[in-house]
């Protein structure tokens, strides 16, 4: 049967592969059509570094480059990513690209107004919402009256600020628009962090700033996020997490979805002419919930449907790791008892487990008490302390009112480090915890977990508030946990068994070392299903895929053994074992497991039907009688020859038929 062709594909970005945010869409779309492509795919990279300067007599060197690297290979498709790119292809389509299918993709619309497609052509456009943006801020913070932009001053960006001029100057007389376009990159960090107040900060573009310098888009915004005094709000949703507050935001994933979907249409012998260009629109609104409670943005005040992402850990995120752990030593002792096979029945007391872990640390959340109280920073003495001070160190109440009652009772190891995290911080009018040490009148040690308020006046700090809380047994546990993990360790590389834990959505895979020694992972390796599949012998690969498969669909205990390539390029027989979390929904959360050696027992195996089957065509083949009982006397195998020495059918010799043919004598 005849291979199919490779085929080809040339991705031109506008400003380099690793240029934000575009890297996320090409990387993405690259990713995905080689991993859905029935055929293999050579993928070419050309980046059009005039993009960020000017346009015309320079690009003569790249059109140059281009032609003679294709002028013997056929291209079966061109992926111009971003505007620059784009219109780059259509000015020298007939000297580059004369009759290659083309998909433009991660372009927005109003860079296609004007556009003829040719035949062979199609797109995959964005229509970003500027006014939406706008209408966003003031959504979030009604009280706005200044919003800077920031956008750079390469010709894109001049493009960018003609459009951002004309589509929000309804918005005039709400709001008046700062232009930090004219600026230095230095100039825009100092006009940021001068805003009058009632200020926002709409972060639209930075290529090159007025002085020609240019810069990288993520980095340019992590440094304003950390000088700004207002809430940044930017165009990408690949920008979330970087300082951005959010709102209706480029649709990254969309965008390469459905490019990668074309592309393969194309690929497949498609004429893009038939395929409808495509135009989306923003998607589902997405915030930083890091940023909104930053600017004391409520929730209910974002859009219906909106996203939240970074929120702060839950109770069951805090402990899961104690879960994770009582799950893992319960699977490890299941394998030890029964040769690792994960039965029903430990899957059931390992929720059973898992429920009186929870009721545990339910009992010992609800038994903690906050003790509030508060201090004049200035003689830092306590104004007030709750009655349940008694409870934490067992000293009376008065006695807290003493000069320096705070600093004389805490634990000598952790006295410097308390003191200067308060002096520290009550400069900022930012909460702040921490944890330390105090001594009980009991001369026992108490691990305290402090929040802390500083309220200011005048801009000076003047008094701190807050709770101390009990988390000695919290303190205790986790060293019991740490222990725990030790002997746990110790137990399964004693017993040549490897952990391991795969995290579905995140698509990450936590191994022990002595896991890691079966594939030849060493503690720096970062590890996928992609990358724990690539190890395995090919024959094994998709029973494997499957296994795994069955298991996240309808929950059955996964159980495979499989063929792994060590570095040294051996292949290792292993058995694993696994079972798998979901959460409410039924959603996979999870898989926990273990893998164990098994290659010696696979060898002795092999060599024992080895000797079986030279056994079998020995007693065939050789005029000898060879025979076979129990100790019960009955015969259970004669060979062929029974018939030449005795000439009774073999099958009245089975079972009692030879005592019965022996001589009485």
């Amino acid at each position: 049967m005849e291979e199919p062709r490779v085929k080809r594909v040339l991705i031109l970005h506008s400003f380099g592969r690793d240029f934000a945010p575009y890297n996320a869409v090409s990387s993405s779309f690259r990713t995905e059509l080689a991993r859905q492509s029935k055929v293999p795919i050579e993928f070419f990279e050309a980046s059009l570094e005039t993009a960020r300067a000017t346009e015309g007599e320079s690009e003569k060197p790249f059109v140059k480059y281009l032609r003679a690297l294709f002028a013997d290979r056929r291209l079966d498709l061109v992926v111009p990513f971003g505007a620059p790119a784009v219109h780059f292809s259509q000015r020298y389509r007939e000297r580059l690209f004369h009759d290659v299918p083309m998909l433009l993709a991660a372009v927005d619309q109003r860079h296609l107004n004007g556009v003829t497609l040719s035949a062979k052509a199609t797109a995959v456009a964005v229509r970003l919402d500027l006014p939406g943006i706008v209408e966003n801020i003031l959504r979030l913070l009604p009280g706005t009256a200044n919003i800077a932009v920031v956008i750079g001053n390469s010709p894109l960006e001049k493009f960018w600020l003609t459009e951002l001029r004309q589509e929000l100057q309804p918005f005039t007389n709400r709001v008046q628009f700062i232009w930090l376009n004219e600026l230095s990159f230095e100039g825009m960090r100092k006009r940021v962090a001068a805003l009058p107040p009632n200020s926002a900060i709409f972060y639209a573009l930075l290529l090159v700033d007025a002085a020609g310098v240019p810069y990288e888009h993520e980095r340019a915004l992590e440094i304003l996020h950390s000088e700004a005094i207002a809430p940044i709000f930017g165009v990408f949703d690949s920008q979330l997490g970087g300082g951005i507050v959010g709102g209706p935001l480029y649709p990254t994933q969309e965008v390469s979805r459905e490019s990668v979907r074309l592309a393969l249409g194309i690929l497949d012998g498609e004429s893009p002419s038939s395929m409808q260009p495509l135009s989306l629109g923003p998607g589902t609104p997405l915030y930083d919930a890091r940023e909104l409670k930053r600017w004391k943005i409520s929730e209910s005040q974002l859009p219906a449907g909106s996203i939240v992402r970074f929120k702060q850990p839950t109770l069951w995120d805090q402990y899961e790791a104690y879960v994770i752990g009582a799950v893992v030593i319960i699977l490890l002792q299941a394998a030890l008892l029964t040769d690792l096979l994960l039965h029903r029945a430990r899957r059931r007391r390992a929720e059973v487990n898992l429920r009186e872990s929870e009721e545990n640390l339910r009992r010992l959340v609800e038994g903690t008490t906050a003790v509030p109280w508060q201090t004049d920073v200035n003689t830092w003495v306590f104004t007030y302390v709750g009655p349940q001070a008694v409870n934490l160190l067992g000293y009376p109440v008065e006695e807290w009112y003493q000069k320096d009652f705070w600093a004389s009772h805490l634990h000598p190891d952790d006295k410097e480090f308390a003191i200067n995290t308060c002096l520290t911080n009550s400069r900022s009018t930012e909460d702040f915890e921490f944890e330390y040490r105090m001594i009980a009148a009991s001369g026992k040690s108490v691990w305290v977990h402090d929040i802390v308020h500083c309220e200011h006046r005048n801009a000076m700090p003047a008094q701190l508030r807050g709770f101390m809380l009990d988390i000695t047994e919290r303190k205790q546990a986790e060293e019991s946990l740490r222990e725990s993990e030790e002997r746990m360790s110790m137990a399964a590389s004693a017993a040549n068994l490897g952990l391991w834990t795969w995290d579905v959505a995140r698509d990450q895979v936590w191994v022990t070392p002595e896991g890691r020694k079966f594939f030849g992972w060493d503690e720096v390796v970062t590890i996928n299903l992609r990358r724990f599949l690539e190890t395995l012998h090919p024959d094994d690969r998709e029973l494997t895929r499957q296994a795994i498969s069955r298991s996240l669909e309808n929950g059955d205990d996964y159980s495979v053994e499989y063929r792994a390539r060590s570095p040294d390029g051996t292949m290792r027989w292993i058995a694993a074992r696994g079972q798998v979390e979901f959460d409410a929904s039924r959603k996979p959360l999870r898989m926990l497991g273990i893998a164990i050696d098994i290659t010696e027992r696979k060898r002795g195996e092999e060599a024992l039907r080895e000797r079986e089957e030279r056994f079998r065509t020995m007693a065939n083949t050789t005029p000898m009688m060879i025979w076979m009982s129990g100790t019960d006397k009955l015969c259970t195998f004669f060979n062929n020859s029974w018939l030449d020495f005795t000439g009774r059918p073999l099958e009245q010799e089975l079972g009692n038929g030879w005592t019965e043919g022996v001589h009485p004598d």
